[in-house]
């Protein structure tokens, strides 16, 4: 009787689980119904009164070279709710948000806040290196957002006023990139010649991390083994490597700044404007290998900001809303002879945001591998922390549609696939510059891709959602 009741109650768990599992499976669907629609085009609202879409005024990032993809995902989120609040002037849509300089902020006020954690640990303190975010490269909108809402934003159109009138196509991206390009041209030349002298004394990068206390230590205790001839002799080496290293090392410093002043007297509509060159050298010297502060880099040019009386905010306020793709529901999606689980939370998420209609939908951030514009249709899972695999990416989706393509697993049929439009913030020129499979459509809009629905899913980590707490 005992054993009835067992096999009863794990068939009743089972039976349970099963009815949650189809109860969340239908709630993720139940607005799967791929209705079209683009957040930067005009439509026609539920009554057909037409409407903008929230993305139709916001402007098409680059971030060129700096890797700040989740600030200007951002700050194109922000300007799509500042448009919708009060702010819809032409005017108003010429002052969108600069995605460089809130990344920078954002950055910036971050690592201020654990500045003196950061000063009791060291430089060299592993958890420091944690707790401090020194490149620009990687966070999250879902943090970023709310700072925006809080402290404004800049005006890129203001912060290109720092540029001579001559220089049009020069803006704040493409001078942190070119800076960045011309610095990491002279580290590469400076890595040439630091390889060069570690193979003209047979030594090893990670020799020259040991610290000259030690190696004095070393060489006194070196007379007592039997190998101290030996001992002495590399010692040295290593020295002389460092100094002839350290004298390489000036140079390309010195090189490297004298590039970025000419640069400046150049680009800049202040020809007096000065660099702080001993902070900045003092700076660099801190840098190893490809760890290149690029946060504090830009502080110190103190070029590229906004005072606090000319920052935008917007009006009513929201809250950002976070979805992990795994968080509950999936579906079996079937590519050739293999099936494999696909996470429903996030495509929950973005449907039920696109279906509240053009004149009430936000744009949605996602996290996502951006691996899967160079895979295509054949795009598997990736982990989300092996970056060489993923590429760790942030854009936004602005759109919905159905299309009819060739069946992978039939090539003699045609089906039915959902897809979702891309805002990328990799400029109108994208389809040119990068790797965008076939597959994927990247030339019906400059500035976006339309990537399958079912797909991109796979490949997203969260979404980001602005939920309205007042108008």
């Amino acid at each position: 009787m005992k054993a009835f009741k067992k096999s009863q109650t794990l068939r009743i768990s089972i039976l349970a689980a099963a009815v949650l599992a189809s109860a969340l499976l239908t709630s993720a669907r139940a607005d799967d119904d791929c209705s079209p629609i683009e957040l930067d085009k005009t439509g026609k609202s539920g009554s057909g009164a037409v409407v903008e879409g929230s993305m139709v005024h916001v402007a098409v990032r680059d971030q060129e070279q700096i890797g700040s993809c989740y600030a200007h995902t951002s700050a194109a989120m922000y300007d799509a709710w500042r448009f919708r609040h009060g702010e819809n002037e032409a005017s108003d849509y010429a002052n969108f948000s600069s995605g460089f300089e809130v990344g920078q902020r954002f950055k910036i006020d971050e690592n201020e806040k654990i500045s003196p954690i950061s000063r009791l640990l060291g430089d060299n303190d592993p958890l420091n290196k944690f707790l401090v975010d020194s490149d620009i490269n990687g966070g999250f909108v879902k943090k970023l957002l709310p700072y925006l809402q809080k402290e404004g934003t800049c005006s890129q159109q203001l912060l290109n006023e720092i540029f001579d009138k001559k220089y049009a196509t020069t803006n704040v991206d493409t001078y942190a990139s070119g800076i960045m390009d011309h610095f990491n041209q002279r580290r590469a030349e400076f890595h040439g010649k630091r390889d060069a002298i570690l193979l003209k004394y047979n030594l090893a990068l990670k020799d020259l991390d040991v610290p000259s206390p030690v190696q004095k230590v070393i060489l006194e205790l070196s007379p007592l083994l039997p190998t101290h001839k030996s001992i002495t002799e590399r010692a040295n080496k290593i020295e002389v490597a460092k100094k002839e290293i350290e004298i390489e090392r000036n140079k390309a410093l010195a090189a490297g700044l004298q590039e970025l002043k000419d640069a400046n007297a150049k680009y800049l509509a202040d020809k007096k404007f000065t660099v702080n060159s001993k902070a900045l050298i003092s700076e660099a010297k801190h840098w190893n290998g490809n760890e290149v502060n690029t946060v504090a880099l830009f502080d110190l040019l103190n070029v590229i900001k906004c005072d606090d009386a000319e920052k935008m905010k917007a009006r009513g306020r929201f809250r950002v809303a976070v979805s992990k793709s795994w968080d509950f529901g999936l579906q079996i999606r079937g590519h050739g002879t293999k099936s494999h689980f696909v996470p429903t939370a996030a495509r929950f998420a973005v449907d039920s945001e696109l279906n509240r209609g053009i004149e009430n939908a936000y744009p949605i951030g996602i996290a996502y591998c951006s691996k899967v514009f160079m895979a295509g249709r054949s795009y598997q899972e990736q982990e989300w922390t092996n970056d060489d695999v993923c590429g760790r990416h942030a854009s936004m989706i602005i759109g919905r549609r159905k299309v009819t393509i060739q069946d992978p697993t039939h090539p003699e049929k045609k089906k039915n696939v959902c897809q979702y439009k891309i805002r990328n913030s990799w400029g109108t020129r994208a389809c040119n510059k990068w790797n965008y499979h076939s597959d994927w459509d990247c030339r019906s809009d400059p500035g976006s891709v339309w990537v399958d629905r079912d797909v991109l899913t796979t490949a997203i980590h969260d979404t980001q959602t602005m939920v309205t707490i007042y108008d």
